[in-house]
């Protein structure tokens, strides 16, 4: 964390103590302070109290109520705290279910101490900046996870989202009405993501892509830009980069 940058105040609310202490110490290591911990959703306001509180790392399968059932009436009681969400679980209706109900992110155990500081860092540069204006998405992915983090979270940032894990229909749908960016998966069991790329450079010159991987190799970021790609997005795709993607499409454009 930048030593100019407000530290972050966070509450971390999981059953197993040794999953707290571990999370305690990531917290810790990355400049955050540690304001409050407990083993329950039962009576989270009682746990926050007076407190300054940015970030609840909640877990979801607890004794009692689970973060998703205590997760509505956190984000109610205290709209300006982020909550992120802390699952084993990475089902697509998982954690649908949690952007939906309000969450700011989501983490998969086991995580890292440089996955703690990426949610730290976007979710300041959230609070940091204004969403940009409404842009029109289509998201094209198989995997229905992927498409709903991306809608979820283009839609936090003023986007209007399209999702699509169907190609004939992303094209019917394109002859219809042009987005204003496409967000195009590479790796698609019934479509290489390249050649979607060229067929839509070919038609449609100026229509803005970025491509989507889970492989940041050096081949895939070459290949796009030979084909004429507007960026490239590496999955999980954060929330930092994901903005960016908007403020380069608004800046190009005049938008």
């Amino acid at each position: 964390m930048d030593s100019q940058q407000k530290k972050i105040n966070a509450l971390v609310v999981d059953d197993s103590s040794e999953f707290r202490n571990l999370l305690k110490s990531h917290l810790r290591q990355l400049g955050a302070n540690v304001v409050g911990e407990t083993d329950s959703a039962i009576n989270l306001h009682q746990v926050i109290g007076d407190k300054v509180v940015d970030l609840v790392f909640l877990d979801i399968n607890m004794p009692g109520p689970s973060g998703l059932d205590a997760l509505p009436e956190l984000k109610k009681q205290y709209p300006a705290i982020g909550v992120v969400i802390i699952s084993g679980e990475n089902s697509a209706e998982t954690v649908s279910a949690a952007l939906k109900a309000g969450a700011d992110d989501y983490i998969l155990k086991p995580f890292s101490s440089k996955k703690v500081q990426e949610v730290i860092n976007d979710f300041v540069k959230t609070k940091q900046n204004k969403p940009p204006s409404k842009v029109n998405c289509y998201v094209v992915d198989d995997e229905p996870l992927a498409l709903e983090m991306l809608e979820v979270r283009l839609t936090k940032m003023g986007g209007s989202v399209r999702k699509f894990s169907s190609i004939p229909q992303f094209f019917i749908a394109m002859e219809d009405t042009l987005p204003d960016i496409v967000y195009l998966d590479i790796q698609m069991p019934q479509a290489n993501g390249f050649d979607v790329l060229q067929k839509i450079k070919r038609q449609w010159p100026h229509q803005y892509v970025i491509m989507v991987s889970a492989e940041s190799s050096i081949e895939n970021v070459k290949k796009s830009i030979e084909l004429h790609s507007d960026g490239f997005l590496v999955k999980p795709v954060s929330i930092r980069k994901l903005e960016e993607s908007l403020v380069n499409y608004r800046k190009l454009r005049g938008k």
